[in-house]
């Protein structure tokens, strides 16, 4: 630690790769958040940014004296995730630029640059519902750099499209949220695949079929239905155990927000009228859908009334497609049967339930 430049502010402790130049704007958390943008503020955890820099203030929820409570205080999040930053970016691993770290008791702060950039999940949502193909460098790039992060030997257990960002003058990828990163020897090329795959499978709602195989034949990753198939039995427990877990948790909206948290623009939306009853019924299987990956016309807005808005619906997919989709939905626990597959407004096959297909899209 004698490497590093201490400040300590009131309660707080921080410790910075070089001396800040003014050491007077570090303060309390509670402090620097005021007048942020704040993108994350949930009790355990609250991410902001101001004036070029990236706030994580993680708050410990563990119970008093468990091992939990007892490792966080001896060695905080913050600074692990720190250290993490560190390594890779010595390994020439596009990441985040660290800046600082910061502690007092089981409360943390980590200080990253600002990324000038969008997250994946977000530029596949502004594509999508402006109906516009991706780029051909895009997907070059993307599996660049999913190659690089197969090769390094990190593996990241919570590696998904929204910690992913994209600059999109420059092309460039770099990973946020490098928690719990780390080099694997046993059984490295399985959990990377998974890793991969559970990756891929957030975002192919999105993504055209032969997009998603360019991508992995760029990467490296060997990729075959086989593989995807034993993947998808292997993660479905955890989907389902998630599921079930963040359901009663859901906060209940009229608005059906886009994976990235911000509201749906399609340029063309139509409206259905369901039995009120079963509105309850349409919004869980709408979430199971995406949690599961499957691509599925997106609702934008429910009311208890049994209005639904949604993207437009454009004809009736290829049998191909109509039956790999249906055996999709039937492995996730859906009624296969009450769903119709219709092709969205990139022209790619998509779920829809039954009651939201009329005779006008027949």
């Amino acid at each position: 630690m004698a490497s590093f430049y201490k400040i300590v502010s009131g309660n707080w402790t921080w410790f910075f790769l070089q001396e800040p130049e003014n050491k007077d704007y570090y303060t309390a958390p509670g402090i620097l958040m005021k007048g942020a943008a704040v993108v994350c503020d949930r009790q355990d955890v609250k991410v902001f940014h101001r004036d070029g820099f990236f706030f994580k203030w993680e708050i410990s929820s563990a119970e008093r004296f468990s091992f939990r409570r007892i490792r966080e205080l001896l060695s905080p999040r913050s600074k692990r995730e720190f250290f993490t930053l560190l390594r890779m970016k010595n390994t020439r691993f596009p990441v985040t630029e660290p800046v600082a770290f910061a502690y007092n008791g089981i409360q943390s702060l980590l200080v990253t640059r600002k990324v000038e950039a969008d997250s994946v999940t977000g530029y596949l949502c502004d594509k999508y519902e402006k109906g516009e193909a991706l780029s051909k460098e895009f997907l070059e790039r993307w599996g660049d750099f999913l190659h690089q992060f197969m090769h390094s030997g990190f593996y990241a257990a919570d590696f998904h499209s929204g910690n992913l960002l994209f600059h999109r003058e420059t092309n460039d990828f770099c990973l946020v949220d490098v928690y719990g990163i780390r080099k694997v020897l046993f059984r490295r090329q399985q959990r990377q695949q998974r890793m991969f795959f559970r990756h891929l499978m957030e975002a192919s709602p999105f993504i055209k079929q032969s997009d998603l195989e360019y991508i992995l034949q760029k990467s490296g990753v060997v990729y075959g239905q086989e593989n995807f198939i034993k993947y998808l039995r292997y993660s479905k427990d955890s989907v389902m155990e998630i599921f079930r877990r963040r359901l009663g948790k859901r906060e209940k909206s009229n608005i059906i927000l886009r994976p990235d948290g911000k509201k749906w623009n399609f340029l063309h939306t139509e409206k259905s009228m369901i039995p009120p009853g079963e509105v309850e019924e349409v919004r869980t299987r709408d979430y199971l859908c995406r949690l599961f990956g499957i691509p599925g016309i997106c609702l934008t807005e429910i009311y208890d009334d049994g209005t639904v808005v949604h993207e437009k619906i454009y004809g009736a997919a290829e049998e191909a497609d109509r039956l790999a989709l249906l055996s999709r939905l039937a492995f996730a626990g859906l009624p296969a049967e009450q769903y119709r597959i219709v092709l969205n407004q990139t022209g790619n096959p998509a779920a829809v339930d039954l009651r939201l297909y009329t005779s006008d899209h027949r």
